[in-house]
């Protein structure tokens, strides 16, 4: 079929105009839902990673986040550079997931025909995860865009020069940096410059030197980054992601994300203690892995084949984004047809078809297989699988115009037989794997976490609610809801939510931190001392050893043991020197008529958190005891001027005023305080899930 009116040029600017119009119109129909303006998981790492990296603290950032590479964050980062903000930032995937559905049909106009090439072009535009995932603020889109960057720029037909294979090595580099895995491409990339430079009678051997430079010159920035931040040339998170891969609980999928099972997971690299570098913890998840592999060789080998089939199934497996969501609650997630489940059967098809051609089709055939061999090595889900996808869309379109040809020929045998194979390929990958089983996403538990952050309360009762409905056994969603019965007032029910995730999970640090400062705050200091202690032998992360210590040396401040909570207090700020227990310590140097080192923490307090409203108090309110009026007027005003309902502020500044004879201002800061007093509210606790 030919295309006479049309030029490749116009072909590709309508493949751009429709699959733009497609992820913009998502965007706009998805502006009400619940994940619009709240990050979860992945995207606030790297969304935290890309802040860091504007700030200057990226180093702190990316030691504590498990973003595979900086491309990303980097890219998000500039986006904020030049003001844009998250919606700036879809607008921007919006643009890159149009091109990569321009560069698949670029890429397969050199092995299909023109009219396949064209149905490449517009599966691509029209395929649903390809949409969805366009829009979410993950790397997801960054890898399929340079992962059809790379297809196209080895399948168009270019002299074999040596500034292309640097551009090879170079774009395999950008793709690595984005996530690691992705070089797994480097061997099929590897072979395509050989192949091809054999074939046009250049020196194979100066085409790879020239893919190798391209790819150390680009690579040398991400390797920089991760020595500097971790003490290895690659992300430890490939470790972490292989342990999770291949354990005796690992069930192919990224089964882990928030709560307890997170926890656990985290928790066995900090198994020789808190201090743990990344790189240490990465040689922990390492050996763990590979102990497993080597201890159960037929659990593990039924482990693979088990992703290999989770690789080809039709279910998409969500991980931190909710795809039934979308799905159910979105014009497109309802009618764009073209789906992992249809794709995957004619991909399959397509593949077998072209065995005898191998080598024309050793590109794609490469790609498809290395991100399966990634999902094999790693884990299998929904948006890991997705890069491949660019690769499978030739061997799709090849299958379509072959069945297309047979019917036109009327070659019964032959087509019957391509049928045949197609139904195989249907039922093998609509079939074999429970949903149910695989799905550990817990949307209902997500939603809840959106609406208590946003204040909504009875909606996040409600979703909690929805959660345990599903499962009365879930832990993370009992101190999730005992969280928001707590902002409710409900005490008492939130008291027994936390001691029943306790009782079900009695290492879940979180609820024990949880209830530890809800009994704190109706005075039960035994009590809430012992849980937090069993939370703290609990949990050997050094985030939640910090946060723990600074529970229990507040506990024990309003208790009255100031020598102990001393001494857990300054064990908290030698794990991590937060704000927060700089101020808990001052307190006590305070009881302890420490003045000059309480005058220490207060100012270290600012100044690691210069909008810490109360430590500016506190300085204020000590630098007036000890008679340094001008600094003490500059730290009460700064106190009131972040939190402008202080009302405790205002009367030091008023005591302040009298003292230093400016009894206007001191009747007008008193007056303030006295009316601010009688509206005040205590502020509502906060839900943490990891």
């Amino acid at each position: 079929m030919s295309l006479p009116h049309i030029t490749p040029r116009g072909i590709a600017a309508g493949i751009f105009g429709l699959a733009l119009a497609l992820r913009l119109s998502l965007l706009a129909d998805a502006a009400d839902s619940p994940y619009a303006e709240t990050l979860l998981l992945d995207a606030q790492e790297y969304q935290h990673l890309a802040r860091g990296l504007l700030s200057g603290t990226w180093g702190d950032a990316a030691a504590r986040t498990y973003v595979h590479g900086i491309l990303f964050p980097a890219v998000w980062a500039a986006v904020e550079w030049c003001g844009g903000g998250l919606f700036a930032l879809q607008l921007l995937q919006a643009v890159l997931g149009s091109l990569t559905c321009v560069l698949v049909y670029l890429g397969t106009r050199q092995l299909l025909p023109p009219v396949g090439a064209i149905l490449c072009g517009i599966s691509a535009s029209l395929y649903w995860p390809f949409v969805l995932y366009g829009v979410q603020p993950l790397a997801t889109t960054l890898v399929i865009f340079l992962g059809a960057a790379l297809f196209c720029w080895l399948t168009r037909s270019r002299p074999a020069t040596w500034h292309r294979h640097l551009g090879t090595g170079l774009l395999l580099a950008l793709l690595g940096a984005t996530r690691a895995n992705t070089l797994l491409l480097v061997p099929v990339a590897a072979w395509v410059t050989y192949s091809g430079s054999t074939a046009a009678g250049v020196s194979a051997r100066r085409s790879l030197f020239a893919l190798c430079a391209g790819l150390v010159i680009g690579l040398t920035p991400f390797i920089a980054h991760n020595v500097s931040t971790q003490g290895t040339p690659l992300p430890f998170e490939g470790a972490w992601s292989l342990y999770i891969g291949n354990n005796a609980d690992a069930d192919g999928t990224p089964y882990a994300r928030q709560g307890i099972d997170w926890q656990r997971l985290e928790s066995i690299g900090f198994r020789d203690g808190h201090t743990a570098t990344p790189a240490e913890r990465g040689a922990i998840y390492l050996s763990e892995a590979t102990s497993f592999v080597i201890d159960q060789p037929l659990t593990a080998l039924r482990l693979a084949l088990r992703k290999v089939q989770l690789f080809w199934n039709a279910f998409e497996i969500p991980v931190s984004v909710d795809l039934a969501h979308y799905e159910q609650q979105t014009f497109l997630g309802r009618v764009l047809p073209l789906t992992f489940g249809a794709l995957a059967p004619l991909a399959l098809l397509g593949m077998v078809i072209n065995l005898r051609r191998w080598r024309r089709w050793s590109l794609a055939y490469g790609g498809v297989l290395a991100f399966l061999l990634s999902g094999v090595l790693f884990t299998v889900c929904a948006r890991y699988r997705l890069p491949a996808v660019p690769f499978m869309l030739p061997f799709a379109a090849a299958a379509l115009l072959r069945l297309r040809q047979l019917l036109h020929r009327r070659q019964v045998i032959p087509l019957l037989t391509h049928t045949t194979g197609l139904m195989v390929a249907i039922v093998l990958v609509h079939t074999g794997v429970d949903a149910a089983q695989v799905d550990h996403l817990r949307p209902a538990w997500l939603r809840g976490h959106i609406y208590l952050v946003q204040g909504q309360v009875q909606d996040a009762e409600r979703e909690f609610l929805s959660a345990l409905g599903h499962d009365p056994k879930d832990p993370d969603v009992l101190n999730s809801l005992a969280t928001t019965r707590e902002h409710m007032g409900r005490t008492g029910q939130a008291e027994g939510d936390y001691r029943q995730a306790l009782r079900l999970a009695p290492d879940h640090s979180r609820a024990g931190v949880n209830l530890a400062r809800l009994l704190g705050r109706m005075g039960r200091f035994s009590e809430a001392i012992a849980v937090a202690s069993a939370a703290l032998a609990a949990d050997p992360r050094p985030q939640m050893q910090q946060e723990t210590l600074v529970c229990l040396g507040t506990l024990r401040l309003q208790s009255g043991d100031f020598s102990a909570a001393y001494a857990d207090l300054r064990g908290a700020i030698e794990i991590i020197d937060a704000p927060q227990a700089r101020y808990a310590l001052a307190s006590v140097c305070h009881r302890l008529e420490k003045i000059d080192e309480e005058l220490q923490h207060l100012q270290q307090a600012v100044e690691l958190s210069p909008t810490f409203a109360a430590a500016h108090l506190n300085l204020g309110s000590l630098r007036l005891m000890l008679g340094e009026m001008k600094a003490a007027e500059r730290s009460l005003k700064r106190a009131v001027a972040l939190q402008p309902k202080l009302a405790t502020g205002y009367a030091h500044l008023g005591v302040l005023y009298q003292q230093t004879g400016r009894p206007d201002l001191a009747r007008v800061a008193l007056a303030t305080a006295s009316r601010l007093r009688s509206t005040s509210q205590r502020p509502p606790p906060t839900d943490q899930r990891r």
